[in-house]
């Protein structure tokens, strides 16, 4: 393929190579598949310069899959989920702004932040915290939260209910 060598400095023709790589992360070994191209014309060898791959973005999602952590996704929907900014949950979670945006954009959160994101990302636990803060966000807002969340709690109490009546299949 063709393609620009940083060290040639122009356009080249370009070997593609793809290995597999142990990336340390805190401790675990984490496999990831890692692209190096090599220009046919110098021989040097250099990164995929494709934005868009990022082995250490693999590896933390990969460490965070084994030790059970909130993936950047699930930060991002849960705070879409209740129309808070990363402004607003941060504040809510006691975390600089900077911060979550971090965690969301795929940064490795410590585990104390992650049992936090935990914590506060149940329906519960989020209402509590917006009780115990209720300057964090505007009266309209908070009020339209809390009454999803009410909703929400009722709806899973109800359903735990019919659950544990529920006779056991013969069997």
């Amino acid at each position: 393929m063709k393609g620009f060598c940083p060290s040639c400095e122009k356009d080249s023709e370009l070997n593609r190579i793809r290995r597999e790589e142990i990336l340390d992360i805190k401790g675990e070994q984490i496999p990831v598949e890692v692209d190096f191209f090599v220009c046919e014309e110098c021989g040097v060898e250099f990164d995929n310069p494709d934005p868009d791959y990022d082995p250490l973005k693999v590896a933390y999602k990969e460490y965070r899959r084994r030790k059970g952590m909130v993936q950047p996704q699930e930060i991002r929907a849960f705070r879409e989920k209740y129309d808070l900014t990363q402004r607003e949950l941060s504040a809510l979670a006691g975390f600089g702004g900077a911060t979550l945006s971090r965690y969301e954009n795929g940064a490795l959160q410590d585990e104390a932040h992650d049992v936090l994101l935990r914590l506060i990302m149940e329906p519960t636990r989020l209402l509590e915290v917006i009780e115990e803060k209720p300057h964090t966000l505007s009266p309209e807002k908070r009020d339209a939260i809390m009454q999803q969340l009410r909703d929400e709690i009722e709806k899973s109490r109800f359903f735990c209910f019919l659950a544990a009546r529920r006779p056991f299949p013969p069997g």
